[in-house]
Order: structure tokens, then sequence, then C-alpha cells
């Protein structure tokens, strides 16, 4: 398991300290260091991390309901959407030219 094997030691006293419950999510240990495939890759990826976020609470922003750990893009007030669009409209008419 990697650095889990050489941490988990060192992280537990820190955690018990605290009241905090520590545990390992990621791969199974294997002889292997990887999947050897990327469809199984990203297959592992996205349990391990849907597993680690499945806690998080959701939160409001503007009225929307998101999960906090999508939010990822600072941006939360639609103005990126908007942005976007502008950036195809100019693009559009540049072709168009």
């Amino acid at each position: 398991m990697g650095a889990w094997g050489y941490m988990h030691e060192h992280l537990h006293d820190l955690a018990h300290e605290r009241g905090l419950e520590l545990r390992y999510n990621g791969r199974i240990e294997r002889s292997s260091p990887a999947e050897g495939s990327l469809d199984l890759h990203h297959d592992e990826q996205a349990r391990i991390v849907a597993e680690v976020f499945a806690d998080v609470p959701t939160v409001k922003t503007n009225g929307r309901a998101r999960s906090a750990a999508k939010s990822g893009d600072g941006v939360s007030n639609g103005a990126h959407r908007a942005a976007e669009k502008s950036a195809a409209k100019a693009t559009s008419t540049k072709s168009r030219s």
C-alpha cells in the first residue's frame, strides 16, 4: 500500500489525539502498481473518489444545491458559462469572415 503503510503509523496518533477516524481508501494491495488498463484505471479511480467524497455535505451556492466536492472551479455564479458562450460566439464569427 505504498505511502499508506508508512504514513498510517504517524497519522494514527495525530488523528486519535483529535478524536478523528483514520481509514484507508484506495486500491487494494496488489503486486502491480497499476491496473494494467486505462479503462480499469478510470473505473478504479472513480470508485475511490466516490467513496472519499460520499460523506461530503451538499452546500447551497446562489440558491442551487451542489456537492462541495464538485465545486473546485471556484466560480459559482455562472460567469464562466457566459465567458464560454462569448468565446464560442467570437470564434464562430471569425470563421464566417
